[in-house]
């Protein structure tokens, strides 16, 4: 699954925006609307960020 998160402290270890998913600035929630409307009409894309980010996770983390 793609991820889509606030970009609070922490969490750019674990997504990169763009490759694995979206990260927005807290507190932002039209930014977050966006960012899932995105996602839905995007499904290949969302899907390959999935893709993305499990291969990350898996790579870099025990």
């Amino acid at each position: 699954m793609p991820v889509i998160a606030s970009s609070v402290e922490g969490i750019e270890e674990f997504v990169e925006h763009g490759r694995a998913g979206f990260l927005v600035p807290p507190k932002s929630p039209d930014e977050l609307a966006d960012a899932l409307r995105f996602a839905l009409a995007n499904p290949q894309t969302a899907q390959q960020w999935g893709k993305n980010a499990r291969e990350l996770i898996e790579a870099e983390f025990s």
